[in-house]
C-alpha cells in the first residue's frame, strides 16, 4: 500500500513538500534527511531541509492520504495534491508534478497513458475521500497564512510603475492576486526575473 505524505517546518502550516511512500512515514523522513545531508548538488527540496538542518527548525512529515494500492493511484493522487497546494503556496520544493517515484525519474519514460488506464485511476478515485477535513483545514490554514505574508520566510513584494517610481509595498504575492486580480505566476516569474515587466508593473522582492 501507498501513502502521500507532506514536508513541512515544525510549528509552521505551509506545507514544502509533497510526496509518495511505500515505507514506515518516519523512516522515509530519515531517507530525506539522509539524502539531504549526503548530496554534493542539493535540489530544492534537499536545500530546504540542509537549511532547516543549520538552523536546528525540526522538519515534520503528515500522512495526506494512505491505504492506495496501486502506483498508478498514488502517482496521479500524489500530482493531483502537488498541483492542489503549489495552487496555494509557489514556494512549494517539488521540482515536478509528480511521477518521480523512480529516483531518477524514470517512472513515466517512454510510458503512454492509454484510455484503459486512465479510466482505471478514474474508477479508483470514485468514493474516495482523503481525509477531507484535515485536507480542508489544511488548505484553509495555508491560504490565510500566504494571504497575511504572516509565516516564517514570508516575502513582500515591491510594487514600481515601468519608470521605477515605488508604489506600493505588499505583504505577499498572493495579496496582490486576491485585491489587484493579477496571476500569481505572472507576478512570480516578474519578481524573479524572469520576465520585465508584469501587467503593466515591475514587481522585485522588497528590500532587494
Amino acid at each position: 500500500m501507498y501513502s502521500i505524505y507532506s514536508l513541512k517546518e515544525s510549528g509552521s502550516d505551509i506545507i514544502k513538500y509533497i510526496g509518495m511512500t511505500r515505507q514506515k512515514i518516519k523512516y522515509r523522513l530519515s531517507q530525506h534527511i539522509s539524502k539531504a545531508k549526503a548530496s554534493i548538488k542539493k535540489n530544492r527540496t534537499q536545500a530546504w531541509i540542509v537549511s532547516c538542518l543549520n538552523s536546528d527548525i525540526k522538519i515534520e512529515i503528515d500522512i495526506i492520504e494512505e491505504n492506495i494500492d496501486s502506483i498508478d493511484l498514488a502517482i496521479s493522487r500524489e500530482s493531483y495534491f502537488i498541483k492542489l497546494y503549489r495552487g496555494i503556496n509557489g514556494d512549494l520544493k517539488n521540482e515536478t508534478e509528480g511521477g518521480n517515484c523512480m529516483n531518477d525519474g524514470s517512472y513515466w519514460r517512454g510510458r503512454k497513458q492509454t484510455k484503459e488506464h486512465s479510466d482505471k485511476i478514474s474508477n479508483s478515485l470514485k468514493g474516495r475521500k482523503p481525509r477531507p477535513e484535515e485536507i480542508k483545514k489544511s488548505v484553509d490554514r495555508m491560504i490565510d497564512l500566504v494571504y497575511e505574508g504572516n509565516y516564517p520566510g514570508a516575502i513582500k513584494i515591491d510594487q514600481y510603475d515601468l519608470d521605477m517610481n515605488f508604489i506600493k509595498t505588499w505583504p505577499s504575492i498572493r495579496r496582490i492576486e486576491a485585491e489587484l486580480g493579477f496571476g500569481y505566476r505572472s507576478i512570480w516569474y516578474n519578481v524573479n526575473n524572469i520576465t520585465k515587466k508584469s501587467n503593466g508593473y515591475i514587481w522585485k522582492k522588497s528590500g532587494m
